[in-house]
């Protein structure tokens, strides 16, 4: 309060030094003060709108991040490269036909460990499920919920 007393008699002592009568420094204050209120009912509107709007964003991202790629039944499925892209786009890949190459374009996936996948297919048969691959070394349970979304094996595909 020793503010607000300070700060009004230092404005109305330059009134007075300005020449202005009571009832003029009564309006221009009044001015003053709906100016100030006109600027914080705008700028509470403005991060109130944006507020709105970020969060509508947010809730689109959501939805968007919970869909799975879901499997196609199709006998392989490519990989296809885009020069203006540095990450290939990847597309669900059939555990039981898939190359090298294939299965090194997976996140997190390396061309020894595609080398091992193919090793551990050629040597166990087919894979019956995604979670047959915890039996390949180097893979664990991280990589494979990473790359799971990509893949799909044939006993998938039949049903």
């Amino acid at each position: 309060m020793k503010l607000f007393k300070k700060l009004s008699s230092l404005f109305i002592r330059l009134s007075f030094k300005m020449g202005l009568s009571r009832e003029e420094f009564r309006f221009l204050s009044a001015l003053f003060l709906i100016g100030l209120f006109s600027i914080l009912i705008y700028h509470t509107w403005k991060t109130d709108k944006n507020t709105k709007i970020q969060s509508e964003f947010d809730r689109i991202d959501s939805i968007f991040n919970q869909t799975r790629i879901s499997p196609l039944a199709e006998d392989t499925i490519s990989v296809k490269k885009n020069t203006s892209r540095s990450k290939p786009i990847i597309k669900p890949l059939n555990l039981n036909r898939a190359g090298i190459d294939e299965f090194s374009n997976l996140p997190g996936i390396g061309e020894k460990t595609a080398q091992k996948i193919i090793e551990y297919r050629s040597e166990n048969g087919k894979f019956k499920s995604s979670d047959e691959l915890l039996n390949v070394k180097g893979i664990g349970l991280k990589k494979l919920e990473q790359i799971k979304p990509f893949l799909v094996a044939d006993s998938l595909l039949s049903e």
